[in-house]
């Protein structure tokens, strides 16, 4: 049984989450990816969440953000060496207006180090795949 129309979810994805979704409505695998499917949603099951979702905007500064249920950690011209994180919780403030960093500094940790470990994953994955040719 699908949704019932006009109800809305909590649930946060990401556009990695299209191909999982598409696949499994097609009832076909999709490539392993960070992506994981909402049918659960649409069809009112229990759905799998994500830890986090991680992103970089590749434009001529170069920018990240981090998501962790309620935070939003974002960093812009990180590759010109701008490393302050700017943190916003979404639930109260979610134009994110208020930058909040200053008075959550364990949060900021917290966000910093998921960063760090999903960057370090990342260029392990990289290395070991790029090493094999």
């Amino acid at each position: 049984m699908w949704t019932t129309p006009g109800t809305t979810s909590n649930n946060i994805s990401a556009f990695w989450d299209m191909m999982p979704t598409f696949a499994e409505i097609a009832e076909i695998k999709s490539e392993k990816s960070d992506g994981i499917s909402f049918l659960p949603t649409l069809l009112s099951k229990k759905q799998k969440k994500h830890t986090y979702l991680y992103q970089e905007f590749p434009k001529k500064e170069t920018s990240k953000a981090i998501r962790m249920g309620k935070w939003k950690g974002y960093i812009s011209n990180y590759k010109k060496g701008d490393s302050k994180m700017e943190l916003f919780n979404l639930r109260k403030d979610p134009r994110e207006q208020n930058n909040i960093a200053d008075k959550n500094p364990q949060v900021v940790c917290n966000l910093r180090e998921r960063w760090t470990k999903h960057t370090l994953r990342r260029l392990l994955k990289d290395s070991i795949c790029n090493s094999a040719f």
